[in-house]
């Protein structure tokens, strides 16, 4: 299944076929949504965000639209109350913001139905919902704008990320927790530009992040049970995958602000970092030492068309393919990188104990 946030306000669900039902000539495939999640008649605006129950049937759907609402549906209702041919009626919503909802995330759990969910807005407030009582949210942090929220597999906490516009160099991305640790949010990565996207791997527990001066962070979360809070290693559990490099070469004076100046204009340059260096190696070891520094990061070019902008990233979860971890950004271009540093000893046998268990199952 897929599920697609539109503008008209509705979230729009496929049954994708398999690829050995198409045509092999077939290049594109064009069909009518076979599901319609609406809010009926209420003007909600723009569907901005959804989340998909990582849980038992995967069956529930959260969205967040710019009128500050939030709905959340069941796909696998039958009941004529919230079914009305091929739309349907969600089984909850409520006011979560007094902006816009910018992002949406549900709790993963093994409960038929999400019991958690973390909201960011516009208002510049964070908030975790108890869904069995949403009058008042359980927690509820006053931040920089919003860009992005996203549940923690095997945590009880998310992480946050917001643009400061007042704190352009000291841009944060947080970890906060529900309160059963009873902690307080924290921040893990710094950085010295807007963060657009993030993405969590369950399979490695690690947290990417992409920003508006082009860099694609990788941060290796820490057990449940601590804390990155005056941790002296915190720093070794960050790298940076690449960042991006803007090389202008303008002989006449032309508006740099438009896309077509800046790409005629300008070159690209993504710069990996290194994964071993040796003490040798100057060059490496000043590019590290320059991405563990957030004050020494780049900022954000304001003067010119954001081409170096990464405003997508993601993870493969399919297992096997678990270290790829793919960006995109403002110039078109789609990088993929092999993070061959997370292999570990204890990912291995962890990789190895779930193989072992699917065949099991499938016998």
């Amino acid at each position: 299944l897929l599920a697609a946030a539109c503008s008209d306000g509705s979230v729009r669900v496929w049954a994708i076929p398999g690829l050995n039902t198409l045509l092999d000539e077939g290049r594109i495939y064009q069909k009518d949504a076979d599901l319609s999640l609406v809010c009926g008649k209420e003007k909600v605006g723009q569907c901005l965000s959804l989340s998909w129950y990582r849980g038992m049937g995967h069956n529930h759907i959260a969205a967040s639209f710019s009128s500050g609402l939030v709905s959340i549906w069941d796909i696998s209702t039958t009941s004529p109350l919230l079914m009305e041919g091929s739309s349907m009626m969600p089984w909850h919503s409520w006011l979560a913001h007094m902006g816009s909802v910018i992002s949406v995330s549900l709790c993963p759990g093994g409960e038929e139905r999400p019991r958690y969910l973390i909201t960011g807005g516009t208002d510049r407030f964070f908030k975790i919902w108890d869904l069995m009582d949403t009058m008042v949210p359980i927690q509820e942090v006053y931040r920089g704008l919003v860009s992005g929220v996203r549940w923690l597999p095997g945590w009880s906490a998310a992480s946050v990320t917001c643009d400061d516009v007042y704190l352009q160099g000291h841009t944060q991305t947080l970890v906060t927790e529900t309160g059963y640790l009873h902690t307080r949010c924290h921040p893990v990565l710094a950085q010295n530009s807007t963060v657009w996207d993030q993405d969590v791997s369950h399979w490695v527990g690690s947290l990417a992040t992409v920003t508006a001066a082009g860099e694609l962070n990788v941060l290796v979360m820490p057990p449940l049970d601590k804390s990155l809070v005056n941790s002296r290693n915190a720093m070794q559990r960050m790298t940076c995958v690449f960042r991006t490099e803007v090389d202008k070469k303008v002989e006449e004076e032309v508006n740099l602000r438009e896309y077509k100046a800046t790409s005629d204009n300008c070159i690209l340059r993504y710069r990996d970092m290194p994964v071993n260096s040796t003490e040798n190696d100057s060059s490496s070891v000043e590019e590290i030492l320059l991405m563990r520094s957030a004050q020494r990061r780049d900022l954000e070019d304001i003067t010119c068309f954001p081409l170096a902008s990464m405003t997508r990233v993601a993870w493969n979860n399919n297992l096997g393919s678990h270290l790829w971890l793919a960006s995109g950004g403002q110039a078109g271009l789609v990088r993929i990188h092999c993070v061959e540093a997370l292999n570990t000893q204890s990912v291995n046998d962890m990789v190895r104990e779930v193989k072992e268990d699917m065949k099991k199952r499938i016998k």
